[in-house]
């Protein structure tokens, strides 16, 4: 019951279930996952990787103030969490500051260059770059989230959405990666 590692691996093992579908109610794994957090901070209020685990629960639940306050904390307490710098840039994405969030994503990017994450960073780089029109850059990071991660759906959905925003309907059709057809 106080062991720190335990509360956030759990709160991470909640959240995972919620957002993978792994969980009969999505709603009480998060709930869990929360809990989980809370109890993890409360148990160490100086734990970077509490405050992060607990920014990614709020997040979820789109609570947006406490998600700035803790990605916030996460940095205070540790400058090169590359995760919790990266919480920060996504914190601002969500609040509509997409060119605000991009320094963030460069920052966590050079802490940790090969982040199991990144292909999550470049996902996020790349919604970003549609916020703020540059559907070839969109397109751009869709790709390199793809190759650093190539069984993460959400970058292929960001591709398609890329190259119909940049008018290649044929292509996002299509979808990533497949020839056009041959002729018949």
């Amino acid at each position: 019951p106080t062991v720190l590692e335990i509360w956030t691996n759990l709160a991470v093992a909640y959240q995972r279930a919620a957002f993978f579908g792994w969980s009969p109610s999505r709603e009480a794994s998060l709930r869990l996952a929360r809990d989980a957090a809370e109890r993890a901070v409360a148990l160490d209020p100086r734990s970077a990787d509490a405050h992060y685990v607990l920014g990614l629960m709020l997040r979820f639940q789109g609570d947006l103030d406490r998600l700035r306050e803790a990605s916030e904390t996460v940095v205070a307490l540790n400058p090169n969490h590359a995760l919790g710098v990266a919480g920060l840039g996504i914190y601002r994405l969500l609040d509509g500051r997409p060119r605000e969030a991009l320094p963030y994503f460069a920052r966590a990017f050079r802490l940790s260059p090969r982040d199991p994450q990144r292909a999550i960073w470049h996902l996020w780089v790349g919604l970003a770059s549609v916020m703020l029109g540059d559907d070839h850059k969109a397109l751009e990071e869709s790709k390199r989230s793809a190759a650093a991660n190539p069984q993460y759906s959400p970058a292929f959905a960001l591709q398609v959405s890329a190259l119909a925003l940049l008018g290649r309907d044929a292509e996002a059709r299509r979808g990533p990666g497949r020839p056009p057809a041959a002729p018949a």
